[in-house]
């Protein structure tokens, strides 16, 4: 596992090609640009790209419009760069229903709707990241591993039983 990292209420942490960002706080430009960076420096030492796993907790509310703007335009200059991106919305139905569309067009607008995934569970989570897995990307073990060293830093409660 990587350095974890944290910056007021996100935690990252590189796996492999794979980066888990938890958010813990809402989006702003502050915390997705953390993020982003990381993104790209793992992304420059990843010729075949790299898989984002981002879990996201009902406290952080949908991301303002400039913050999608700014997502919508980076996911479209990093290109094939991110291989998979795999959100998953910590919470119940209505959370998920509320995060999927926001992904979507997100995504849809930067050109890359057909390389995320929304899911309900972490168990589908690490299904999807196992769907493009490469040479360096994670074991769903690993992966758990991450999850639950990165939940505790944040200090929320996560259950990434198998």
């Amino acid at each position: 596992m990587g350095n974890v990292e944290v910056r007021d209420g996100v935690g990252l942490v590189p796996v492999g090609d794979t980066l888990i960002a938890f958010w813990k706080a809402p989006p702003t430009l502050d915390r997705w640009r953390f993020q982003l960076n990381r993104m790209e420096m793992l992304a420059a030492s990843r010729p075949d790209g790299i898989v984002c796993v981002a879990l996201i907790t009902e406290w952080a509310t949908p991301p303002d419009a400039k913050v999608r703007q700014a997502m919508q335009a980076d996911y479209r200059r990093m290109g094939t760069k991110v291989r998979r991106l795999v959100v998953i919305p910590l919470g119940d139905s209505i959370w998920l229903s509320i995060v999927r569309p926001i992904v979507r067009g997100v995504l849809m607008l930067g050109g890359h709707a057909q390389r995320h995934r929304v899911v309900a569970t972490i168990q589908e989570g690490l299904e999807a990241v196992r769907a493009v897995a490469g040479p360096t990307t994670p074991s769903s073990h690993e992966l758990r591993e991450a999850l639950s060293g990165l939940s505790a830093v944040l200090g929320v409660a996560l259950s990434v039983a198998a």
